[in-house]
């Protein structure tokens, strides 16, 4: 997908920046346009299924992270996927799995208020609210929830997270306190969900985290005693044959809700892969069905570059989109050859110097996550 639309887009450059420099000025001399060695764009894939996300100022999210004080936690990190391990470990050490009846609401705050007051137990779903608020009180609004079931029925509930240093999803279970990877790389629910269909299953390796240990963890809960706790998967082979189906979040903004959702609000609101290959969803019936692998994988905090050269100058004029990938977005932030990264708004004036010449940007929101870098490189 990526190469597919990011080819797109450097041939839209190179077309027009072509263009320029096959041109004439008004006494018939030919005009020096800069070369483009190298255009890195955003990739934007025209879907339909918007991610709607928290407010940044959700008051049940930011108070989780001071209640919690989990810039402790994340402190030192070096990386963001380094920050969800650490978040996801967390998360699974503040219960043991149990039974979630009554059920919750779906904020991390009243989670933990529920379980910790022996009110309530916590199973898939409670880690992964709590796992979302958490990630989101960081600025990681790009969240969501994935519904996964395998060929017998049985589900399951994780996280997915957009990580900007590897510029894709990344699955987060917290109940297995686990990342699912392929040759180092870790996975999408969608792409994980594509080895399976494929019968490549094996390919994927079920990275298991250490859960931190402490005497607050709290028991796990059942209105049935022992005999009623739910079961655990222990095999990664298991673990992993439930990504034979895979529904995704339309949004994240849960917090403010005043009662937890329930099944027929979850149907309503997930978007399901449709294969072909399998025969869907037993136990879930999803409004909102795509086939288009891009519908699900929609990247974020992207920055599209558009390259105009100032005719008869060393000067070219550089705007920036992010084209609505970014939530919270508040400004840009560039850096032009050696110099420090600096903030900017959409459009920069930029001067060339003789020789090559490389600019670099990123999308910031409002919490300073930082996107994916992109990057023109120039030569005059």
């Amino acid at each position: 997908m990526r190469d597919r639309y990011s080819r797109a887009a450097v041939a839209a450059v190179l077309l027009f920046l072509s263009l320029v420099a096959a041109g004439c000025a008004a006494n018939g001399a030919a005009t020096d346009a800069p070369e483009i060695l190298e255009v890195t764009q955003g990739v934007f894939t025209g879907g339909d299924y918007p991610l709607q996300v928290e407010w940044r100022d959700e008051p049940r999210v930011l108070d989780l992270r001071k209640r919690e004080r989990l810039d402790a936690i994340v402190a030192g990190a070096k990386g963001e996927i380094e920050i969800f391990k650490r978040l996801t470990a967390w998360s699974r050490a503040q219960f043991e799995p149990g039974v979630p009846e009554p059920y919750p609401l779906c904020n991390g705050v009243s989670i933990l208020e529920a379980i910790r007051s022996r009110k309530t137990g916590g199973f898939c779903g409670q880690y992964s609210y709590l796992l979302g608020d958490a990630l989101k009180s960081f600025g990681y609004f790009a969240v969501r929830y994935v519904e996964l079931e395998n060929a017998n029925g049985s589900g399951h509930f994780a996280v997915e997270a957009w990580c900007n240093d590897l510029n894709r999803w990344v699955l987060l279970d917290p109940l297995n306190a686990a990342l699912y990877v392929r040759e180092g790389t870790p996975l999408s629910a969608l792409e994980i969900h594509e080895e399976v269909a494929a019968g490549r299953g094996a390919s994927v390796r079920v990275n298991r985290l250490p859960i931190p240990t402490s005497a607050a963890t709290v028991p796990a809960h059942g209105p049935g005693g022992k005999d009623a706790l739910p079961r655990i998967i222990t095999n990664d082979a298991e673990l992993i044959a439930l990504f034979e189906n895979v529904a995704v979040s339309t949004r994240n903004d849960f917090a403010r809700l005043v009662s937890p959702l329930t099944i027929a609000q979850r149907e309503g609101i997930f978007l399901r892969f449709v294969d072909p290959r399998g025969p869907g969803f037993r136990n879930m019936n999803f409004a909102l069905t795509t086939v288009r692998r891009e519908d699900i994988l929609m990247p974020m905090n992207q920055v599209q570059i558009d390259a105009v050269p100032d005719e008869g100058t060393q000067q070219m004029h550089v705007m920036f989109s992010t084209r609505g990938t970014c939530p919270h977005f508040v400004r840009y932030r560039v850096k032009i050859g050696n110099a420090a990264w600096r903030d900017t708004g959409p459009k920069v004036a930029w001067t060339l110097a003789a020789g090559e010449n490389v600019l670099q940007v990123r999308a910031v929101n409002a919490y300073e996550v930082l996107g994916p870098v992109f990057t023109l490189r120039v030569r005059v």
